[in-house]
Parts: C-alpha cells; structure tokens; sequence
C-alpha cells in the first residue's frame, strides 16, 4: 500500500477525529470522502476489509505470531503479485490472506489442543472446524486461479468524451 507522506497523515488524522464523534459534520463527512478519492490506497488501510485483517492477526494473541503473519502476508500478496493484479484479482487476494490467517490460526489451536487432550465432543468440534476453513481457504486459492485463468481483457471505453479503462 502507498505509503502517507506526513502532512497527508496529518490531514488524515484531522479528518478522522472530526468524523469520529457521536454526529459529525455534513461537510466533515464530505472532506474526508474527498480524501479518501484523492488517496484511494488509504480506502484499503483504513476500510472494513482492513480492519476484518486487523482483527484476525490481533486474536493471534501472541506479537510474535501477529508480526511474524504479517511479514507472511506481505510475502504472499508480493509472490501473489497483488500490486499489478487488476481488481477483481487484488480482491480475490485479499479474501485469500484472510482465509490463510484464520486457516493457520485454527490449525495452530488445534494441534494445540491435540497435544493437551480433548474430550470427544471438542475433537468433535475442532475437526469440524479445520475442515470449515480448510473449505474456505480452498474455495479462496481455486477462485484465485479461476481468475487467473480467465484473464479478462482491459477494455478501453469513452463515454461523454471521458476514457475510462476496465480490467476484468
């Protein structure tokens, strides 16, 4: 992601407070959409699909595990080639990591709890469990590939006099 020089994060960093209160102003909300078009990469870091991110390394509960998936991700997305991807790819990706995430996450529980013991109900429960993302994070990598695949052409449009390119 496009990194923020520091008035571009301290233009954020205003915005933001002044959104984030019980009802913020109609022209605060207007700006800081604004920003959000002049800075689209910004979208991602600070958007919903970040934050689900966010949530799945903070409940590794460990820093060592939690930096160690990010460095993981970044790696993934780089071989990945999420960068150059078209969108449609860059959102299949970003599904992707999620799944890996919560996929290594269970697993790293399950053995866990293997090596302790388990009564048959929780065995129960965690197989069921693994196979749930194991399901998921399949499902992420032969949708990835699909996309792949069909290597949908960029198109060239004008409308009203405007060219607006179009990748799969």
């Amino acid at each position: 992601m496009a990194e923020l020089t520091q008035p571009e994060a301290d233009e954020l960093a205003k915005l933001m407070r002044a959104c984030n209160t019980v009802k913020p102003e109609r022209a605060d909300r207007e700006a800081l959409r604004k920003y959000f078009v002049a800075h689209p990469a910004q979208t991602w870091n600070i958007g919903i699909a970040s934050l689900a991110l966010q949530g799945a390394l903070s409940n590794l509960g460990v820093c060592t595990l939690e930096e160690c998936s990010r460095a993981g991700i970044d790696r993934l997305r780089k071989e990945l080639e999420y960068a150059r991807s078209p969108a449609l790819e860059r959102l299949a990706i970003d599904h992707l990591v999620l799944c890996w995430i919560h996929y290594h996450d269970v697993v790293f529980v399950y053995d866990s709890k293997m090596a302790k013991g388990m009564t048959f109900a929780e065995a129960d429960f965690w197989e069921r469990k693994l196979t749930a993302v194991q399901r998921r994070y399949v499902r992420a990598l032969e949708s990835l590939a699909r996309l792949r695949r069909l290597k949908l052409p960029v198109m060239q449009v004008n409308v009203a006099g405007q060219q607006v390119n179009v990748a799969g």
